[in-house]
């Protein structure tokens, strides 16, 4: 019985090799012997045929290995085009309204409630942009540790960047950097008349008696129990206003605008 087997194997086998040498062998191509384009024609096709022999798993590794280069640059090509077009945007966009906040613990809804604001008191185009910061747990006395001197670097960053048109802070950062002139705006020299004896009128002034001008020494404004603190949830026993003094005319504008809209808030209770 075993022999049977064995010898019906071996016929089987010889019966294959023999329908294998019948079968017409394909002639071979000589590639020298083609044009360049006749040479990419053969290749295209020997690849498409040996592509529809793959599994479909197969296929999927053919494609990932053959093209995943050129696919992994174009991805790259494709994200440096976007950013690059984000990031013009972002340029040529106007910029409504810069403000920081440094230990004032705001609600978490904070950027909303600004901006919702500052368009429903003036007029701010659709695309224009609002510039978000928030520094919290700042210790500005303390700059020897790393997490200390990272956030006075964010922090000067702002100050001194023509950019920011708003400081909002605790007493705290105002009698650190009071003392650091020229980074402040003098109030009394700088504010409109109407805007500061506005303040002036409502106690409201910071006044630093060594100030680096004899008859100017007012540098901040307390806006501790006023509506905009309400509005903005803000948890801050102290809460202070300044204005960078890096500013061009076009950002202090829009600082002053700022203050007038506190004032505005104040007189609509």
């Amino acid at each position: 019985m075993k022999n049977n087997l064995a010898s019906e194997k071996k016929s089987l086998r010889e019966l294959q090799l023999q329908m294998q040498e019948q079968e017409p062998a394909e002639p071979a191509v000589d590639l020298d012997s083609l044009s360049k384009k006749e040479r990419r024609k053969y290749e295209r096709q020997q690849e498409r045929e040996t592509f529809k022999e793959l599994s479909f798993f197969r296929k999927i590794q053919y494609i990932l290995n053959y093209y995943g280069i050129k696919i992994g640059v174009g991805l790259v090509a494709v994200g440096a085009v976007i950013f690059l077009i984000r990031q013009v945007y972002i340029i040529t966009c106007p910029v409504a309204l810069d403000i920081v906040f440094v230990n004032t613990n705001v609600s978490s809804d904070y950027q909303e409630i600004v901006e919702n604001l500052w368009r429903s008191t003036y007029d701010v185009p659709d695309r224009a942009l609002f510039e978000f910061a928030e520094i919290e747990d700042f210790d500005v006395n303390a700059t020897a540790s790393y997490t200390e001197l990272s956030y006075y670097n964010l922090l000067m960053a702002d100050i001194t960047g023509n950019t920011t048109q708003i400081i909002v802070c605790d007493k705290s950062i105002v009698d650190y950097y009071v003392e650091e002139n020229p980074y402040m705006v003098e109030l009394y020299y700088n504010l409109p008349p109407d805007l500061f004896e506005a303040f002036k009128e409502k106690d409201r002034l910071y006044w630093y008696e060594d100030g680096p001008i004899e008859d100017s020494k007012y540098y901040a404004i307390d806006i501790s129990g006023m509506k905009i603190t309400e509005i903005l949830g803000m948890d801050c026993e102290d809460p202070y206003i300044f204005i960078p003094c890096t500013l061009d005319e076009e950002n202090l504008q829009i600082a002053y605008n700022f203050l007038y809209m506190i004032l505005d808030l104040e007189d609509a209770q």
